[in-house]
């Protein structure tokens, strides 16, 4: 499915205008070439949320030993 950059719509893959507010759509391999930046946690920011996750599990754990 493609999005349409104007309306947001999702479109049929073949599609080449889309088919609420007729916005040309990018072609399928402009769309595939595309580059995404790598996302990098730094190693601070890795250690914060291995935390908050424990944090959240043992939560989670002492509501179940509550019942």
């Amino acid at each position: 499915m493609k999005s349409c950059r104007e309306c947001k719509a999702l479109n049929p893959q073949d599609a080449r205008t889309c088919l609420y507010c007729r916005e040309s759509l990018p072609s399928v391999e402009r769309f595939n070439s595309m580059q995404f930046p790598k996302f990098n946690l730094s190693s601070l920011m890795k250690r914060r949320l291995g935390y908050l996750a424990l944090a959240i599990l043992i939560l989670f754990l002492a509501e179940l030993v509550r019942r």
